[in-house]
């Protein structure tokens, strides 16, 4: 993510984000941190897992752990449907390296660009979503999109309980 300050003090950023929906909300990711959109998938349960972690999947012959993303963000779950949407991301932990992962959501919408596109903090709203795992918020023609940071997000193990 950039930024830069406007001489009111108003944090913009610039870059390619792709926009996706969870329970009705929208969110954005970094592009950057985008590999695939995955749909139609079958998810292997794996035992003893966070219910944040729905299981793996195997793409292309890699075994890759799937976030379900309304439980890690503490979201109402959707009826289950057998149509999965997974958007595939490469982030690097500062202590376990690369990783790729599948995370569940709702749909895809669209790449946007964001050019000094004024955003603001996520206030701390006492929400169940953690502010350390957002960017902030920007409104696109009047919607809003909460920016996930998905190193912070996948990187925290906290239960989202």
């Amino acid at each position: 993510m950039t930024t830069a300050t406007l001489a009111e003090n108003k944090t913009t950023i610039r870059g390619k984000y792709l926009t996706f929906r969870l329970a009705a909300e929208g969110y954005a990711v970094s592009v950057n941190d985008v590999l695939e959109i995955v749909r139609d998938q079958r998810i292997t349960p794996v035992p003893c897992m966070p219910a944040h972690i729905r299981g793996v999947v195997n793409l292309r012959g890699k075994v890759v752990p799937v976030y379900d993303l309304r439980e890690k963000l503490n979201l109402k779950q959707a009826e289950e449907s057998k149509k999965v949407c997974m958007i595939v991301s490469h982030v690097i932990f500062a202590d376990r390296g690369p990783t790729t992962a599948a995370l569940v959501v709702d749909s895809v919408e669209a790449v946007i660009e964001l050019a000094d596109c004024p955003y603001e903090e996520t206030p701390d709203l006492g929400t169940s979503i953690h502010r350390e795992w957002t960017e902030g918020i920007v409104d696109i023609d009047g919607h809003s999109f909460t920016l996930l940071n998905l190193t912070r997000l996948l990187e925290d193990e906290r239960s989202s309980s």
